[in-house]
């Protein structure tokens, strides 16, 4: 497992035929629309070379080309614990979820507080919001409460 750093890398959930999938990356990775984007094709990571843009045809390949990146769920708890009895203030920053992607419902929620406005660049039939996403993740995914408080609880 990639271990998140804020700044270097993002944590994403990922959800698909109702089964969720966490992801840790580049942030580079994760446009649903490369075009939309203006990111010139010679210009893409390999990873995403065969799905430029996110639809149910590309969906294999992308998948397939992500696999590195995915995180077990527990396995990311367990992480997180650590580094949270470690440094509290880092890994809330490090772990933060910043982007749900519900392939289901081709909507993309982003929470990422950095430039990038993964929201803008989504095209039909997507729907991109910046809007916290909490309440869509259902409590068995919320890997974070293994340290024993929902830091990331709605405010």
């Amino acid at each position: 497992m990639i271990e998140p750093k804020y700044g270097e890398n993002i944590v994403v959930l990922f959800k698909y035929e109702n089964k969720y999938t966490w992801y840790v990356s580049d942030l580079e990775f994760w446009y649903i629309d490369y075009e939309v984007a203006r990111y010139s094709f010679d210009t893409l990571y390999d990873e995403r070379k065969r799905s430029s843009k996110l639809t149910h045809e590309t969906l294999p390949y992308f998948l397939e080309d992500m696999e590195a990146y995915k995180c077990d769920r527990n396995e990311l708890g367990e992480a997180f614990a650590k580094s949270y009895q470690e440094d509290r203030l880092n890994a809330v920053y490090d772990f933060k979820p910043s982007l749900f992607i519900d392939m289901d419902e081709l909507e993309l929620y982003s929470q990422y507080a950095e430039y990038v406005s993964f929201e803008e660049y989504v095209s039909e039939p997507w729907k991109g919001r910046y809007k916290s996403f909490w309440d869509k993740i259902p409590e068995a995914e919320k890997f974070w409460l293994e340290c024993g408080t929902d830091v990331y609880g709605e405010n």
